[in-house]
């Protein structure tokens, strides 16, 4: 029998792979199944580890999360995908919780858990010393962290919790849930480089293409996040960050949008990583891509700015 949940789990040289699927296999049963995404670790990722129980693929040189959780849905087994980062613990009876949410036609939900807001001093996930619950969608307008400047495509945590399947704008918080045919047939996350613009890519998408994003209060996953002084054990090259942006821009919205708002990551974001993104973007990939995406989308930017009322640039 085929498992209903498959797990999928991008990661480079994170020393926390282990626990984090030591933790997935101490909580589920034969339901689900795990699959881990080696993105060019340094020491490539054994699937003979007995403490690495998962299906195992690699990439001999770093694509980056995106492409390794779109690789890893490829051969996913399960009717719905959990998305989590491999430095995430889960509580007692988070299985039960998840499955409440995967039930026939509502595939084309892309669901947001709970995220348990771990840290290095704290990786209890029954006592997380925080709780973050989904997020809104910046197209461009003030950056909540940093008072006179602007954000450019960006999501950022609710600053409340909303009701169990209530509708959100974005997820945020790596415990994404959804359908994987309907995942498959958006494209999600195959253009992007290394870090950045997942969450808004996936939300933007499933709203468009006629899903939706809801909250999943029941699904509940610990998320450990960098103390000050911390550094990711990944590096994210120069320019990448831009071209994702970029990417965005020029494939998620129609020509006189997508002006617009490669005018204001011009604006705001430019120097000499702007420039290393702006060569690093593959026309031919950007067309194929914007095709694709004006094939699938139901909806348009105006329809999704109204209902959550954010403002569009011009």
């Amino acid at each position: 029998m085929n498992p209903i949940l498959s797990i999928l789990i991008a990661t480079r040289d994170d020393p926390q792979i282990e626990p984090t699927v030591k933790s997935i296999r101490s909580t589920t049963d034969n339901r689900v199944e795990v699959i881990v995404c080696d993105d060019g670790c340094s020491t490539p990722l054994s699937a003979t580890n007995p403490n690495l129980a998962a299906t195992i693929i690699r990439h001999n040189v770093s694509q980056g999360c995106g492409p390794s959780r779109h690789d890893a849905a490829m051969v996913a087994r399960g009717d719905w995908l959990l998305v989590i980062d491999p430095h995430s613990r889960f509580p007692k009876g988070w299985l039960d919780g998840a499955l409440k949410y995967c039930v026939p036609g509502r595939e084309a939900t892309l669901y947001c858990g709970k995220c348990l807001a771990l840290d290095s001093l704290h990786m209890d996930p029954e006592n997380p010393p925080g709780v973050y619950f989904g997020a809104t969608l910046n197209i461009c307008g003030p950056d909540p962290f940093k008072p006179g400047e602007v954000q450019v495509l960006e999501c950022n945590w609710l600053k409340s919790e909303p009701a169990d399947d209530e509708q959100i704008p974005a997820v945020m918080g790596a415990c994404y849930l959804m359908g994987r045919k309907f995942f498959l047939g958006m494209h999600a996350l195959k253009g992007l480089r290394t870090w950045h613009g997942d969450e808004f890519e996936l939300s933007a998408k499933a709203w468009l293409a006629g899903g939706e994003v809801r909250y999943a209060r029941d699904l509940r996953v610990g998320h450990r996040f960098l103390l000050k002084g911390e550094k990711q054990t990944f590096r994210c090259p120069k320019g990448h960050v831009h071209h994702n942006k970029l990417w965005l821009a020029m494939t998620l919205f129609p020509q006189d949008l997508a002006d617009a708002v490669v005018s204001k990551i011009h604006t705001h974001y430019w120097g000499p990583e702007y420039d290393i993104g702006a060569r690093l973007l593959d026309r031919n990939a950007v067309h194929e891509a914007h095709k694709h995406n004006e094939a699938i989308f139901e909806r348009d930017w105006a329809w999704l700015a109204d209902k959550f009322g954010f403002a569009l640039p011009n």
